[in-house]
């Protein structure tokens, strides 16, 4: 997928404003504050129709009421639009049809960006989350199942604070239901997290320059392939806690997943660069999935990733992304590529 350029209007910094990308690497300098970070969201939003920092109200410039992203992906003409006072406020047009912006209008991206280091030492919520919009965006039907599991979720732990007299009754229904969800979840983020443990060790060899020992496990009460049966009995295990508690103890909405290192917690055994390293691979390998799954190479946003990586890993980096259009934002420019400079 090749991304050439995007028209920026009343978005962020930018009231009107033209970038054209390279096809292979693109790297836009600037000093801090210039508005880096706002052309890479722009880039994500029109390939993904939603920022990874804000709302959508929250992109528009100073007093406007509306925002605009056009851009040319493989020649074709693509426009993500948002006006504060319109009903859907958010569009896309597309080969000369104006919709609502859906989950399937999604085009495959990598991000990478800074607050995502914060994935290996925060909240397993966080992680959670990742796993999530990974899987999401594998399969539009994850999603779907996920949105009912977690209104599932909602209705049970009301129920549970309520405590009516006929409380296990009310709660059978909601049982069944999140057996079947949840098993499908945690199947599905097992078999993301055994296809991530196949490729994510040769990424990070790459990016470091060496081999190293790089796992990922999910960790779950049920251990791997439950089934809907055991999933239910372990709910009904878990009812007086629940009650005492007024919410649900168990299930892929308290799941959690671990890095390892050469056989250690990366969390407390890592340093700062082998977390970027590691977090970088993790990346790639979901990138590669990504491609594999929508048969369509990915764009790569990489936002001031070179912080913490010396030559070397950078070089690789660098090297490993060569068959896809990347674009990187970064303070200081490098001769040796193309780039944009944001005054």
């Amino acid at each position: 997928m090749y991304l050439s350029e995007v028209i920026l209007k009343n978005f962020r910094s930018y009231e009107d404003a033209r970038f054209s990308f390279d096809k292979s690497l693109t790297l836009i300098t600037g000093k801090n504050g210039a508005g880096k970070t706002n052309l890479l969201e722009a880039v994500y939003v029109l390939l993904q129709g939603t920022s990874f920092r804000v709302g959508d109200k929250d992109m528009v410039r100073d007093s406007a009421m509306w925002w605009r992203v056009d851009g040319l992906i493989e020649g074709e003409p693509r426009q993500v639009r948002y006006r504060l006072d319109h009903h859907p406020p958010k569009q896309i047009i597309e080969h000369e049809s104006m919709k609502r912006f859906m989950y399937t209008d999604r085009l495959p991206v990598v991000l990478f960006e800074p607050s995502d280091l914060q994935l290996i030492h925060g909240s397993p919520s966080r992680r959670r989350d990742t796993l999530d919009l990974m899987l999401s965006a594998l399969s539009h039907r994850y999603r779907t199942t996920l949105n009912k599991y977690e209104r599932i979720i909602q209705q049970r732990n009301t129920a549970l604070k309520k405590q009516s007299s006929n409380l296990e009754d009310q709660l059978f229904v909601w049982d069944i239901q999140l057996g079947e969800y949840g098993t499908t979840i945690i199947q599905a983020r097992q078999k993301l997290v055994d296809d991530l443990n196949e490729l994510i060790g040769g990424f990070y060899g790459a990016i470091a320059g060496n081999i190293h020992d790089v796992t990922i496990s999910y960790q779950t009460e049920l251990g791997r392939n439950p089934t809907t049966s055991s999933y239910v009995a372990h709910l009904h295990g878990k009812l007086q806690l629940d009650r005492l508690r007024g919410s649900t103890s168990f299930g892929p909405h308290r799941d959690d997943i671990v890095f390892t290192l050469r056989g250690s917690d990366a969390k407390t055994s890592a340093s700062r660069g082998e977390i970027r390293t590691l977090l970088l691979a993790l990346k790639m390998a979901y990138g590669k999935l990504l491609e594999m799954t929508h048969e369509n190479k990915p764009l790569i946003l990489l936002d001031d990733v070179f912080s913490e990586l010396d030559e070397t890993r950078q070089q690789n980096l660098l090297g490993i992304a060569t068959d896809h259009q990347v674009i990187i934002t970064h303070t200081k420019p490098i001769s040796t590529m193309p780039q944009i400079v944001i005054d």
